[in-house]
């Protein structure tokens, strides 16, 4: 589980649904809040009470107190940077941390969101993408896509481990469909006997997945569904944090994370975490 939760922070709505859901989820943890202002850093800055910095810092400690008030016993921290939100926000990503970044409005279409960028990132790390009509409640399952690989099975052991400290459910989610270039491959379009026996392998692999849950000592509930993954696992609705795996192989190809996963960021329905490989 996270150690620490750092929520990015523009006063947008934005980051404020970001920010109310991650008050949710933190616990006894530190939510930190951290508004990368943009441009570079100038001495003066620090000495001057009427810099536009320190007006900021101020602000956001106002923030942090609404935040404290509406959460008795949170500890909320607060930092005020001058830099790029990706690249401060960057510096922060850690295997014990979790960052919080808010969603695209609604309506905008773009591959190049700063959760997508964020969760495109090398490495282990971990990204929640949090929709700005997420209802701010802690979330009552944790979702993960599965797909049969060592990174969607460290993705299910960390949801293991944080639904535990939120005393969240775990269900374990495998979508399949029958490959678009099958009926080619074989020169005729497949039957139904062929379908059952894909269905049956990939039934066995979400066996596998529950199975491994076993070993770790959780109860999880499963489901395999036939259709595109993203969209399967959007049927989880608002009040799950659906968990993937980035699958990312390296150089560009990273930044675009893998189709399920950036899919699933640059257009999340409910709250999305991503853990990097």
């Amino acid at each position: 589980m996270f150690s620490s939760i750092i929520v990015g922070w523009d006063g947008s709505t934005a980051s404020q649904a970001a920010l109310d859901w991650a008050a949710t989820i933190a616990l006894d943890r530190p939510l930190v809040l951290l508004h990368a202002m943009g441009g570079t850093p100038k001495g003066s800055d620090y000495l001057s009470a009427t810099s536009e910095r320190s007006a900021q810092r101020v602000g956001l400690m106002e923030v942090a107190d609404a935040v404290r008030l509406a959460h008795p016993g949170i500890r909320v921290e607060t930092e005020t940077v001058q830099g790029a939100a990706l690249d401060e926000l960057g510096r922060r990503l850690a295997e014990d941390a979790l960052v919080v970044v808010g969603g695209p409005d609604a309506g905008i279409r773009s591959p190049w969101t700063l959760g997508a960028r964020l969760a495109g990132r090398p490495g282990r790390r971990a990204v929640a993408v949090v929709p700005v009509d997420a209802p701010a409640v802690r979330p009552s399952a944790l979702v993960v896509g599965i797909d049969g690989t060592a990174e969607a099975r460290a993705a299910l052991e960390l949801a293991i481990a944080e639904a535990d400290a939120l005393g969240a459910s775990v269900r374990i989610v495998h979508a399949w469909d029958v490959p678009a270039g099958w009926s080619h491959g074989f020169g005729e379009y497949p039957t139904q006997a062929d379908i059952d026996v894909l269905e049956d392998i990939h039934r066995e692999l979400l066996e596998d997945a529950v199975e491994f849950a076993g070993s770790l000592g959780a109860r999880v509930e499963s489901r395999l569904e036939m259709g595109p993954a993203a969209e399967v696992l959007r049927q989880e609705g608002d009040s799950a944090l659906v968990v993937v795996a980035s699958h990312a192989a390296g150089g560009l190809a990273r930044f675009f994370l893998g189709s399920v996963s950036h899919d699933l960021v640059v257009r999340p329905k409910g709250p999305v975490l991503v853990l990097g490989t």
